[in-house]
This record gives C-alpha cells, structure tokens and sequence, in this order.
C-alpha cells in the first residue's frame, strides 16, 4: 500500500485527471447529457477540469507547451473546414461539429504535453489495457452467459437484430459502448497499446499477463462482428511485419495476412450487396449442391451514393459541415432504393424508407469529409493524414535498436494505418481514443535520451 501511494504521489495533479478521463471512458454508452443532440460524456466534464487547470499552469507559467510538428496541418484542416460554412443551411450544427473537433484537437495537444517521460508514459499504456481487459471481460462473459441461456436479445452488454440472425448467428458484443462498431475500434487502439508493452516489457510474468489480455481483446474484438475488425487485422499485421522474428511469427504473419484478404473481401461485398441469408442447399434428387444468397443492394451503398451526390453538387467547399443528414434525404432517389435495395436483412428501416424519412450518416471519414467541406475540407484533412504519418515513419527508421520510440512509433504508425482503412466506413475523426492513439505517437516521437532515463 505504501508503494502504491508513493507511486501515486510521482504524478501531478494533469497526470491523475488523464488518468482519470481514461477511466472514466469505461463506459461510453452512458451519457452524463445530451446537448443540441451531442451526447456529453462523465470523460468530458473530467477534459473540461483538466483543461482548466491546465491553462491555469500555462497562464502562471508553472508549464510551457511543447510543439507536436502538427500544429500548422491541424489549424490549416480547422480553417479549411470552416469555409464550408458559407454553403451551411444549418449554422448551428457546423458549429457544433466544428467545437466537437476542436475538443478533440485540445485534447490531442493535452495528453502530448502532459506525459512525457517513459516512467508516465508505461503506467498510462498499463491502465488502458486493463482497464480494455476489464470492458472485454464484461462483454465476453455477456456473450458466454447469453449463448448459455439462449437468451441473445434481452441481454446487456449485446446487440443482436435480424441482420446478426441471417448473417454470423451470434450476438454482437458492444459492452459497456453505444455500439459495437465504436467498441472495435477501442479495442484497435487498446491492442496496439497491448502490443507496444509486450514489446517494451522484460518481466516474464508481466509478458504473460500482457499476452493474456491481448488474446481475450482479440477474442471479443473478433465478437463484435464489426466490418472494422479487417483494419485491426491489417495493423497486427503490420506490426508482425515490423518486429517478427522466427518461424513461429512468420506462420502468424502470413495467417492473419490471409485473414485479412479474407475479411477485406468480405467487408467491400456486404458494403456493395446484402447477400444475406446465404445458404447452402443440398438437392438430394439432382445430386447438386446449390448456394444461394441475396444480390439486392445493401443500405451501406446509400452513404456512397448520397455523398458523391453531394460532392457532385458542391465540389469545392461542400454542403456545411456537420449538416450531411440535413442534405441525405435530397440527395437519395427513392424509387431506386425501394426497387433495388434488399430489406429483409433490414426490417426496421422499411417504413422510413416508404416515408422517405430515412437517415444515416456519412460512415466514412473520407465520404462525409469530402461531402459537407468539399474537396478544400478534404484536402486539409489528407494533408494531416499524411504529415503525422510522415513523422512516423520518420521516427520509426531513425533508430536501429529496438528503443521505446522506435516501438511506439511502430506500432503506432501500423495502428494509424488499420485506421486510415477502417476510415472508408466510419468517422473515425470524431473518436476519443483515436486522437489518444495518435498522440501517444506524438509521446514516442519526442522521447528522447534524457527521458529515456528518466
């Protein structure tokens, strides 16, 4: 007890509210409140005193800022994305979305310029993965209790529709998350962080207990059905790329890369067609065997349509940021969709289809960047991509020995880049834990030898 309270004094007052905030993200499925349809999460109210007494320090000048590299690619996608204001029908939403990002951006700057040694960075990377075993725990055993009682859709923890009954036959785990989706992409930073400390880590039973809990984050990302587990897949790839060694890794290396192909493929035909149910039948009488499966559009293929529309009516600075599902409903052609779309996968929307009141938003970063700001947005959203990922790379084929930077801009830099795919299907600019992932990168870059001794 003594150690630990001796261990605990070591931190600042930042250092336990970051701390604090990653706690408090245990539990995304609950808001504290919701404003102006933006759910506020307990995390939030915990950035806001963090924020405070942070600039607090700045203004008595106990702190300084230290410089990222980003911040002229960051102010430039802000500024470029503000533009797209002139086409705005709702003001207010921009507003909103653009404050959304600029949090996020604030926060980014926050977790850079508070941890900045290895002795804070390791103890922040051990919390978020026990703190992802714990989440994972909770939705697997979810998962294991609901198969045993067969009770799969009264059951927290889990989502199952009709979709999840004709295509995987099993529940979704989305834990304690708003939906599995964003629960997958948790566990996608919470294994590259994982990873990062297996790596780093020398104590064999600290190894094992970190191997523990990369398998059971695998496991339930894996239940969480979620199209985006092929982006975590091309990151444990890459990063098996980056530091395998042996036989044994080089069979792991070429097994997920097929897993990879295999989930990839899979992900691009159901984002194109419904092609559930999908069955095999078996003509005793002929002696053939047939298969069978649906060709009729899949709904995900409203969002692309919808988007180019959009790009095509506004290309240059777009329809407003933030206001993508003020202009979906215009920008859909009805009867196309009730004729060749298939809904027996998808029963829920069929009366808002025949309303015309179906919505959706962008799913993809790229879709919904170039949709609401045009291609001037998308541009200054390409040109961060591509400046953080340079400063990765940078870093990564500097040193030769297997250093903490070296091992963090790695797999950070593989983590980025499952990313940047799983951003074809979702926005994964608006995530929290995508912005700490990206700044724990920015941690590994400036570690340097002092620090390293530290």
């Amino acid at each position: 007890m003594e150690k630990l309270k001796e261990f605990w004094s070591d931190f600042c007052i930042e250092e336990k509210l970051l701390m604090l905030y990653i706690i408090a993200l245990f539990n995304m499925d609950i808001a504290a409140f919701v404003f102006r349809n933006k759910r506020i999460l307990y995390a939030d109210i915990v950035f806001l005193i963090l924020f405070i007494i942070f600039v607090w320090r700045l203004v008595k000048r106990e702190k300084q800022l230290k410089p990222t590299s980003l911040e002229i690619p960051l102010i430039i996608m802000v500024v470029l994305f503000t533009l797209s204001f002139l086409n705005s029908i709702n003001l207010v939403s921009s507003f909103a979305e653009l404050l959304g990002i600029i949090y996020l951006i604030i926060l980014f700057f926050l977790i850079s310029n508070i941890i900045e040694t290895k002795k804070k960075l390791i103890p922040f990377l051990y919390l978020w993965m026990v703190i992802s075993f714990i989440i994972s725990l909770i939705g697997l055993s979810a998962f294991v209790l609901a198969i045993m009682n067969k009770d799969w859709i009264n059951t927290q923890f889990l989502y199952y529709q009709t979709i999840e009954s004709m295509a995987h036959h099993f529940p979704r785990i989305d834990s304690t998350f708003a939906n599995a989706n964003m629960f997958l992409t948790y566990l996608h930073v919470s294994l590259m962080f994982s990873i990062i400390l297996f790596l780093f880590e020398e104590n064999f039973k600290k190894r094992l207990f970190i191997i523990a809990c990369i398998s059971l984050i695998l496991i339930t990302a894996f239940f969480t059905g979620s199209r985006r587990f092929t982006g975590l897949l091309l990151s444990l790839f890459i990063i098996l790329c980056f530091y395998g060694r042996g036989i044994f890794t080089s069979v792991l290396k070429n097994i997920t890369f097929l897993f990879f192909l295999f989930f990839l493929i899979l992900s691009v035909v159901t984002s194109i067609w419904v092609i559930f149910p999908f069955k095999v039948v078996k003509d005793e009488n002929k002696k053939i065997v047939n298969l069978k499966m649906n060709y009729a559009y899949s709904l995900h293929l409203t969002q692309l349509v919808a988007s180019i529309n959009m790009i095509k009516n506004n290309p240059i600075i777009g329809v407003g940021f933030g206001t993508y599902n003020n202009h979906f409903k215009e920008n859909v052609d009805w009867e196309w969709l009730r004729s060749s779309f298939g809904f027996e996968a998808y029963p829920e929307v069929i009366e808002a289809v025949e309303n015309k009141t179906l919505n959706f938003d962008p799913h993809s970063v790229y879709l919904g960047t170039f949709a609401e700001t045009g291609l001037v947005g998308f541009l200054g959203l390409i040109y961060f991509f591509f400046k953080y990922m340079s400063l990765l790379i940078k870093r990564f084929t500097k040193d030769r020995n297997l250093g903490l930077e070296k091992i963090v801009s790695g797999c950070i830099l593989a983590g980025f880049i499952g990313f940047l795919l799983n951003g074809l299907t979702i926005d994964i600019l608006s995530m929290r834990h995508f912005w700490f992932m990206i700044a724990v990168g920015i941690i590994g870059i400036n570690l340097n030898k002092k620090s390293l001794e530290c």
